[in-house]
């Protein structure tokens, strides 16, 4: 299981890995030698879903990544309730622990994603999207957030459209166009705004609203 941590005995035959967090593991009958890349003949107790187990991804961590694996598990913690500054903390020092945690640092992903998105629903949205650039300063391939840009700014738009605020919904859309300047939504969103501004003259974004149908919805990420 990704980010699951568990002990090896080193036996004078053997080491011997041993699921801590399991209170019935030596109850499990029989054992099972099985070669591994990390030690050869390492003894194993057979765990009721060990056939899900991938034994050559296992990795032996030192201390200090022993104690950025507590920071990641209190960030699972935080993040399932929604505390997301302590969550995208609790992940920061884990990833600066361990930069080879890819748990952590996909948690750190997943905990900026949903707290921006959390921050459009909110209406903060000049938020959402500063914390939308920070995580695309940190993966600029993660998908999620360049899909969650194109909607905090649908939801945005939106919002200053229904204030009457023509003019800066157009010059947002304007600005994030030139952000994402590879993004089709978004140019094309900002080419059919400025046409029907000319036909428009009184009201010229009262599309806007319409313009952003790409991404409706939000892309949340387990």
């Amino acid at each position: 299981m990704p980010g699951h941590a568990m002990s090896r005995v080193m036996l004078p035959d053997g080491p011997l890995d041993v699921e801590t967090t399991c209170p019935q593991w030596f109850h499990v009958a029989g054992t099972l030698r099985v070669p591994s890349a990390n030690a050869v003949g390492t003894l194993r107790v057979p765990f009721p879903h060990a056939e899900c187990a991938d034994y050559s991804k296992v990795r032996e961590v030192t201390p200090i990544q022993m104690a950025a694996m507590i920071y990641y598990n209190r960030g699972v913690d935080f993040l399932a309730e929604k505390r997301f500054a302590d969550a995208a903390a609790a992940n920061a020092k884990a990833v600066r622990l361990d930069p080879a945690n890819a748990t952590a640092r996909g948690n750190l992903l997943a905990t900026i994603n949903n707290w921006s998105i959390e921050l459009g629903n909110s209406q903060h949205f000049a938020q959402a999207v500063d914390l939308l650039r920070q995580g695309l300063a940190i993966d600029a391939e993660f998908k999620a957030f360049a899909q969650n840009y194109v909607h905090v700014h649908r939801q945005w738009v939106e919002h200053l459209c229904q204030a009457g605020r023509f003019e800066d919904a157009m010059a947002l859309l304007s600005r994030a166009t030139a952000e994402m300047p590879n993004r089709d939504d978004l140019r094309q969103a900002k080419a059919r705004s400025v046409s029907d501004g000319r036909r428009q003259s009184r009201r010229p974004a009262v599309r806007l609203t319409l313009l952003l149908p790409c991404v409706k919805n939000a892309v949340e990420v387990d």
